[in-house]
This record gives structure tokens, sequence and C-alpha cells, in this order.
């Protein structure tokens, strides 16, 4: 195309009503997702200098720095973070029947009973093994 054809006002209408908002909607949702990193880190640090020393550190990060962040997160155990991930998809899938209009317990309604039974079972399974019933910790809220 020659450079009149580009900056025609029919492209640039085109753009601003169908391009426009969708990279408007992805600029907002990586704003407020960094602005929530940003209010987490205040809300688990022990005082506002604490807070600001963290938020120091993440800014001067640099390349090399990954790799002691990366050994930090090895303490986790493999099992945690398969289940983390498995945890993660399962949501997204929730997510995506929800967006499509269609309501979770109704689709699973309309499985075969062997099937939807196994689901439950399943259901009850993960959460006897995954779940952290031994130790007795206070309510997150009630350490402020």
């Amino acid at each position: 195309k020659e450079f009149k054809e580009i900056l025609d006002f029919k492209d640039l209408k085109e753009f601003r009503e169908r391009k426009a908002p969708k990279l408007l909607m992805a600029i907002q949702i990586f704003i407020v997702f960094h602005l929530v990193i940003v209010a987490w880190v205040f809300f688990r640090a022990e005082s506002i200098q604490d807070a600001f020393v963290v938020l120091k550190n993440i800014a001067g990060m640099r390349p090399g720095d990954v790799s002691d962040l990366m050994r930090t997160f090895t303490k986790i155990g493999i099992m945690e973070v398969a289940v983390a991930f498995a945890a993660i998809a399962g949501m997204e899938v929730f997510h995506v029947i929800q967006e499509r209009g269609i309501s979770f317990r109704h689709w699973v309604g309309s499985w075969p009973m062997p099937l939807r039974w196994a689901f439950y079972v399943t259901g009850i399974v993960v959460v006897v093994l995954f779940g952290k019933f031994s130790a007795q910790t206070d309510f997150i809220y009630f350490q402020f």
C-alpha cells in the first residue's frame, strides 16, 4: 500500500472501532495487575519501610538475580507446583464454561451417572489427599 492509503481515514476508523478497544483493555488489565501486585507488597510487609525496600529491590533486579529468585521457589516441592498448576487449569476450564453461558451444575448434571459420580469422588479424593488438615493456623487477618 502507498503511504496515503495506510493513513486513510477508513483504516483509522476501523482501527479505532475494532482494534483500539482490545488494545485499551489489554493495557488496562496490565496496569491493574501491576497495581494489585504493588498493593500486595504493602499488604504483606511488616512496615511501610519494608514495603519500599521490597519494591526498590524488585525495581533494581538484574537478569542474574532471577536465578536467586528461582532458588527460593525450588524450596516448594514439585507436587505442590503440579497441584497449583492443575488447580489453575481447573479454574480456567470453569471460567471458559461460565463465559459461554453454561451453568456448571447443569453441565455436570448432563453427564452420564457413572462419569458424574467419578467426577464427584475424584473431587473428594483430591481434597482428602491435598488438603492441609494437620496444623491449626490463625486466620490471616488476625495477624494485624
